[in-house]
């Protein structure tokens, strides 16, 4: 979908520009300003007008411009989780002459008003300030709004906008930026995140898209199971048996798990290694993945090429090996070499 393709890449989208979510950036940015700009003359106009607002009241209701109104429904539009801008301002500690007791969430994620509603609504005074109920005396540090993505504490268009596309519902994968791996080809990358979104021209994915009929639906290898992307890439025999082979040639033995998430974070941990080599050792997963699909394509489009699971296995030694030549400055090791150990020419030794 869009929302998955505007997500950055890290958090297993490409990074394209969300209009709308850039648009709820930008009136964001005025409700910080109505909550930090309080003794500005434009500031003062529209609390006449409208009543003093706080973090999650717009302050009076009645008759109010369409912009208003747009600037306090940003927190409750589909996609994006409830309350998003809310959650992301807290208060800092000072004299309370500017903070709501009832109505801002001065000491919890929710405001009193909410959490303790009955009390709320016998209360004398609802307007109250935090100086009112439990600073008798002013003066002191004054309290201050702080927007909890940003490290100097200040609201900007571009951390709410990655506050908006990278919500909490799609929180960060740290594998996502091992499958935009650097000495990998993009059209790897970008097929494996295809797959890990299952939107790739699978049979399985062809039938739900009226492409194939049912009867077509079948395995390559496997002639009675239907040709899911689980299955094409890690539950078939002969999917299986190249990636122990694979694990044979990089030194493992392993049980691995047929979701791929759960695969690829298995593979990566297989190894101890320094950080800086995990670029080098997720591109042999992804070079697996890359070569079982062309070997897949060729059976299906040119049936007289028929390769065996060794002739797979050479096929990701051939590849890796030519990607880290063009793609790695420190790499220097000839075929024969990294095809005997590849071990010891990551340096992981």
């Amino acid at each position: 979908s869009w929302s998955d393709v505007c997500r950055e890449k890290q958090y297993g989208g490409l990074g394209l520009r969300d209009l709308r979510a850039f648009h709820f950036a930008l009136l964001g940015k005025w409700r910080w300003r109505l909550l930090v700009e309080r003794d500005r003359l434009w500031n003062k106009v529209l609390t006449s007008l409208y009543g003093v607002p706080s973090l999650t009241s717009e302050g009076r209701r009645g008759s109010v411009s369409r912009w208003w109104l747009d600037l306090w429904s940003i927190d409750v539009c589909d996609g994006i989780s409830w309350d998003w801008f809310s959650m992301m301002c807290v208060r800092v500690l000072g004299n309370g002459r500017n903070t709501s007791f009832w109505k801002d969430s001065w000491c919890t994620t929710t405001p009193f008003c909410v959490r303790y509603g009955r009390l709320f609504s016998i209360t004398i005074n609802s307007e109250a300030t935090m100086e009112d109920m439990c600073f008798g005396i002013g003066g002191g540090v004054e309290w201050n709004w702080r927007w909890k993505d940003d490290l100097d504490g200040k609201y900007s268009v571009k951390s709410a906008y990655h506050v908006i596309v990278n919500d909490s519902l799609f929180a960060e994968i740290p594998l996502h930026k091992f499958i935009w791996c650097h000495l990998v080809p993009y059209k790897v990358s970008c097929f494996v995140w295809r797959v890990l979104l299952d939107r790739f021209p699978s049979k399985f994915n062809l039938i739900k898209r009226h492409v194939l009929i049912y009867s077509d639906s079948s395995y390559v290898w496997c002639q009675y199971r239907m040709e899911t992307s689980s299955h094409l890439f890690f539950e078939c025999s002969f999917a299986y048996h190249v990636w122990m082979l694979s694990l044979e040639w990089c030194g493992f033995t392993s049980v691995m798990s047929n979701n791929f998430i759960a695969h690829f974070d298995q593979f990566l941990r297989l190894p101890l290694y320094p950080s800086k080599m995990r670029y080098r050792w997720a591109m042999i997963w992804l070079t697996v993945i890359w070569s079982i699909w062309l070997t897949r394509n060729a059976l299906i489009f040119f049936s007289d090429k028929v390769l065996s699971t060794l002739d797979v296995l050479e096929m990701v030694k051939l590849h890796t090996w030519k990607w880290l030549k063009a793609r790695d400055n420190s790499f220097s090791h000839s075929f024969s070499s990294w095809a005997e150990s590849p071990f010891v020419c990551l340096n992981f030794y």
